[in-house]
């Protein structure tokens, strides 16, 4: 019976100063002051001075108030190590951003012992878990669940079933993508014309497949690098031992995101992939 569909992942300030009005108080007049004569500065130490001088900047904002002296960076930046857009000195989008960096950590891979190493390209490789691997399991479904919570899916199922397969790409021994893949017998065309961003249709006529992915995805940093597409070309070639999967042998989970149609329709070499409508696997 067909469910509720799960996206495919594939890959998921100016400043205001206030002014206070002063109080009034009374002040007794004090006696005239004796005149003086005041040293003039050295036309060097005024342009020094004048360099140095902090220049503040006023901007209105409803929902914030800010003060940039120049002592600070603010703005929308993206981090070079994980690739994350974030607010500088805002205090959620920091911790949001060093959650994500506490998070990333757990995506190194110095190497395990006897590893299914299953596709090379260049230096990176890919290496392959199943439900008997009971050595890498353990660590395979807990990067299910980083991938499944970057997502932002926040009661998946991340264990790996019997049937089910995930491949790892590695890259300077770090994890920097993850497919996820099991049993499939049917499947949809997408209808491109008739969906909208938000809402994906498919036909009414069932296509024979042999499995289903429901998970693509790529840490942030190695996006447009070829993961992806890697981590297909290994899995269509050893999800059944001994035979290539063709392209209509592969239904993916329903991407609701414009990028991941893109990148299908783009690997598919067709605007009608093939879809599956079950549960996520």
């Amino acid at each position: 019976m067909d469910s509720p569909l799960r996206p495919l992942p594939l890959f998921s300030i100016e400043n205001i100063t206030t002014s206070t009005p002063l109080g009034v108080q009374k002040v007794k007049k004090t006696p005239p002051l004796k005149s003086v004569t005041k040293k003039k500065t050295p036309p060097s130490k005024v342009a020094s001075a004048s360099k140095t001088k902090k220049k503040w900047r006023v901007a209105f904002d409803e929902n914030q108030a800010q003060i940039d002296a120049g002592q600070k960076k603010f703005g929308t930046t993206e981090c070079y190590d994980c690739g994350l857009l974030y607010q500088q000195n805002e205090p959620e989008d920091e911790y949001r951003h060093r959650l994500h960096h506490d998070t990333m950590e757990d995506l190194t891979h110095p190497g395990w012992k006897n590893e299914r190493i299953v596709g090379r390209f260049g230096l990176d490789y890919v290496v392959q878990v199943g439900h008997k691997d009971s050595m890498w399991l353990h660590r395979t479904e807990k990067i299910i669940d980083l991938v499944d919570r970057d997502l932002g899916y926040a009661h998946s199922d991340n264990k790996i079933s019997p049937n089910t397969q995930a491949y790892l790409y590695i890259r300077k021994k770090r994890i920097a993508g993850c497919l996820v893949v099991g049993p499939m017998d049917k499947g949809y065309r997408f209808l491109p014309d008739q969906s909208t961003d938000d809402v994906g249709c498919v036909g009414e006529e069932v296509v024979p497949v042999k499995c289903g992915v429901s998970r693509i995805w790529t840490t942030k940093k190695q996006r447009n690098q070829n993961v992806a597409k890697n981590l297909l070309q290994t899995m269509r070639m050893h999800f059944i031992p001994g035979k290539v999967l063709g392209l209509d042998d592969v239904a993916f989970a329903m991407p609701l995101f414009m990028d991941g149609r893109r990148f299908l329709q783009r690997y598919c070499k067709r605007k009608d992939f093939l879809v599956y409508t079950g549960l996520a696997i």
